[in-house]
């Protein structure tokens, strides 16, 4: 297997041909991925870029032509991922830097796809606020008769969850916090400073990854908790929150786990 592997990833290298960075950006679904993308696409090509999209839902391009996106490669099997590297391999080859994204990858698939860039960033945003947007999300979808598998709060989701708190920042490897991001110009230029870039222009809401969850609410400063009076429908809410205090507290930062008694309390008033 490790032999296939290595075949697979020397095709690979062949196929994108010589870059100066590769990106392997990774999180969960909500965490602010495509955010954090569009931020580094900008820093990379010094200027504010558009993305067009290639061959291939999951193929995009910067409109200069300087970065090329893989979204969601985990989503893809060996055949369609190689078949839309072909497809697009003119405009991949010609680009200067490659970012790859992966999200909600589980922890049996984590190990097959972890070396595919020479640098890492982790996508870090408060757990009860990434579940916040999800099941809010999932509620929005299920108004309109839309079933969404890959924003469920499952088993799959928790063990992912729980692999990405462990993991720790290495050379090469760095942690991206999208609170700190959003809210310090400082945190940008320092985060900036350790991949050797410099110009921090913030995307406007991304509609790749399907904009925000809160749409149309009150916008309100990000902290823990926030949004947990935003979210419906909010008995089923409560309910999961129950749970989670029960059986997973230890996913929930102090703030977090306050916040969600301080609202459990006002509903149950």
């Amino acid at each position: 297997m490790k032999f296939i592997h290595f075949i697979l990833k020397a095709i690979f290298r062949y196929l994108i041909g010589s870059k100066s960075r590769i990106f392997g950006i990774w999180g969960m679904r909500r965490s602010g991925n495509h955010a954090c993308i569009h931020w580094l696409a900008n820093a990379l090509a010094e200027k504010t870029i558009r993305w067009e999209e290639g061959q291939g839902h999951h193929f995009m391009f910067s409109d200069d032509g300087t970065v090329a996106f893989i979204n969601e490669s985990n989503l893809l099997a060996r055949v369609p991922f190689f078949f839309g590297l072909r497809e697009n391999i003119t405009r991949i080859r010609k680009a200067q830097f490659l970012l790859i994204s992966f999200e909600d990858l589980h922890p049996s698939e984590y190990k097959n796809w972890r070396d595919l860039g020479n640098e890492a960033i982790l996508v870090r945003r408060n757990v009860l606020d990434i579940m916040a947007s999800r099941f809010h999300n999932l509620n929005q979808k299920a108004r309109s008769g839309i079933g969404w598998e890959r924003q469920s709060l499952d088993a799959s989701f928790f063990a992912s969850v729980e692999l990405f708190l462990m993991e720790s920042e290495a050379p090469n490897h760095h942690h991206w916090q999208f609170e700190d991001w959003k809210l310090s110009p400082d945190y940008r230029m320092q985060f900036l400073k350790k991949l050797g870039l410099h110009f921090d222009e913030v995307p406007p809401v991304s509609h790749i990854g399907g904009g925000s969850s809160f749409t149309g609410t009150r916008e309100r400063k990000v902290e823990a908790g926030s949004r947990l009076e935003r979210v419906e429908p909010e008995d089923a809410w409560s309910i999961f929150l129950m749970d989670i205090l029960s059986h997973r507290p230890h996913l929930l930062s102090p703030e977090s786990e306050t916040a969600v008694r301080s609202f459990l309390e006002q509903v149950n008033q």
